[in-house]
């Protein structure tokens, strides 16, 4: 039997079977599920309503659904109601009906499938892809630690091809200036860096080890200007400039307060380095001073010469002396028949110009043979009626200058004449 309720949401009087009397039915009018009640009043939404849809617009016609047993029984005044017992819903469940005309705002929750029925979509798993690490990076000081050494290289090639072309002293010398610049410009220079760090408010110059590489190569090749002649000094400030800003990166402004103050070091360096040097030399000076007012000291050498010069003649000898040369050296001595010994002969090792020495009729054996034999610009040699032996004689061998010898009244035998002509083959020997 039909009762009628009414839809709580569009106001819709609604006759439905009264086997649906307080079970769930959905409003052919709005689509609001509601619980069917005698009551004349409006039955209570389960859940809140949603808004009502606009009336002023004109409803399209449906299609109407095919009769299925299950809605015989439901008859309502404007239309039907969609049952929604347990029963109902499982058998839609189940034989689902198609429908052109469906739409997903009338169809209740209720007609929804569980969700432990609903098909489940595979997920796609997606592999994860292996990501390669870059390389790490060369660093930096790696780079001008190898091209400061390639560099030094070329310049040790350059001074052996140098050395081999015959300019051996040049580059000895400059090597050394060089060796002995470039630790104390290192030096200076970092000193100088944390001067002008300081001084201007942090310069940022780099990391200790980078700064260290790059300072050397960068005063390898100043120092290297700094020893061209006459201009190193002005070639070298654009290099100073440059390098500064390109290997530290510092702007115009740091660079140039940088370079003030190395240069300002280096001064002071330089200035204290020869003050040191003076002091060492007066110091020497005096010391000499003082040494040669100490009695019993040995005279100067050029003093030692004239004094026994006098001596020679003391004893009735003479001498001469190469007036051709500027510095008049004594070429000829003669002491024939004087009193001079094989003590006396040590002073003939000064004369290192000495060509002839005459000192027959002496004391001289064979141990003053080995003084004699010292000086060896002799050219001629007078040793006649002297204590002299073959053993004296031999010692003669390193005058590579003698060409004449008088030998007269002597115990030289003719072995050690024909000995000393092996050694001494232009050798013209007087017995």
């Amino acid at each position: 039997m039909p009762i009628s309720t009414t839809c709580s949401s569009c106001g819709v009087r609604l006759k439905v079977n009264d086997s649906l009397l307080g079970r769930k039915a959905k409003c052919p009018k709005c689509g609001e599920v509601l619980v069917v009640s005698e009551a004349a009043e409006p039955a209570v939404p389960v859940k809140p309503s949603s808004p009502p849809r606009r009336l002023a617009e004109p409803e399209q016609p449906k299609r109407k659904r095919p009769a299925r047993p299950e809605d015989e029984d439901f008859e309502a005044g404007e239309g039907y109601a969609i049952a929604s017992s347990p029963e109902v819903v499982q058998a839609r469940r189940k034989h689902p009906v198609p429908r052109d005309d469906f739409d997903p705002d009338e169809r209740a929750e209720d007609d929804l499938p569980p969700e432990e029925d609903r098909p489940r979509k595979k997920k796609k798993r997606r592999k994860k892809k292996r990501l390669q690490r870059p390389a790490a990076p060369v660093p930096s000081w790696l780079w001008w630690l190898g091209g400061t050494a390639a560099l030094m290289l070329v310049v040790l090639l350059a001074g052996l091809f140098l050395i081999k072309e015959g300019h051996r002293d040049v580059v000895v010398l400059y090597g050394i200036m060089f060796a002995v610049m470039m630790p104390i410009s290192v030096v200076i220079m970092i000193v100088a860096m944390i001067l002008s760090s300081a001084l201007a408010g942090g310069i940022e110059f780099g990391e200790l080890h980078d700064v260290i590489i790059k300072s050397i190569a960068l005063l390898f090749v100043i120092n290297l200007i700094y020893l061209i002649p006459f201009v190193g000094g002005m070639l070298a400030f654009p290099f100073w400039l440059f390098g500064s800003m390109i290997l530290f990166r510092l702007d115009v402004w740091e660079a140039r307060f940088f370079i003030f103050i190395n240069w300002l070091l280096n001064l002071a360096v330089k200035w204290f380095l020869l003050g040191l040097l003076v002091a060492a030399l007066t110091h020497a000076h005096a010391r000499d001073e003082i040494e040669d007012a100490v009695p019993g000291k040995p005279a100067p050498a050029d003093q030692m010469r004239e004094d026994f010069l006098d001596d020679i003649q003391r004893r009735g000898g003479d001498y001469d002396v190469d007036v051709n040369d500027p510095e008049g050296p004594v070429i000829r001595i003669k002491v024939t028949g004087g009193p001079f010994t094989d003590a006396d002969t040590p002073g003939l090792k000064q004369f290192t110009k000495l060509r002839t020495l005459e000192i027959g009729s002496t004391q001289v054996t064979d141990a003053g043979l080995r003084d004699v034999a010292e000086a060896t610009s002799l050219q001629a040699l007078d040793l006649s009626r002297t204590q002299i032996t073959d053993k004296g004689l031999a010692h003669l061998k390193r005058l590579k200058r003698l060409q004449w010898l008088v030998l007269t009244g002597t115990k030289v035998t003719d072995k050690g004449v024909k000995e000393l002509k092996k050694a001494l083959p232009k050798l013209q020997v007087t017995r």
